[in-house]
């Protein structure tokens, strides 16, 4: 399992399968399976500021402010969860 404080706002956890993103303040969380994600992306603008987008379907969640202290675990944890998602087969 991979958590990480991405900033002040939010946490990412990922288990292998499923991907969480708590909210600082919240009680709610956001839930994705890698089966339903379309693509996740970290970007940075030409200001140098990260924010992470993950499709899914129509919606998804997108615009997370990325740390630059955090920019190297969120990289890496992008890295991993697309690579879980190109290794993952429905068992029946």
């Amino acid at each position: 399992m991979v958590t990480i404080q991405v900033n002040e706002s939010f946490v990412l956890s990922f288990d292998g399968s499923v991907i969480e993103v708590f909210y600082h303040g919240s009680t709610s969380s956001k839930r994705m399976h890698i089966s339903h994600i379309d693509d996740i992306q970290l970007q940075t603008d030409r200001k140098g500021n990260h924010d992470l987008n993950i499709k899914n379907g129509v919606t998804g969640i997108s615009g997370l402010e990325v740390d630059e202290n955090a920019f190297p675990k969120v990289n890496q944890f992008v890295a991993e969860v697309l690579k879980a998602k190109a290794e993952y087969r429905f068992s029946w």
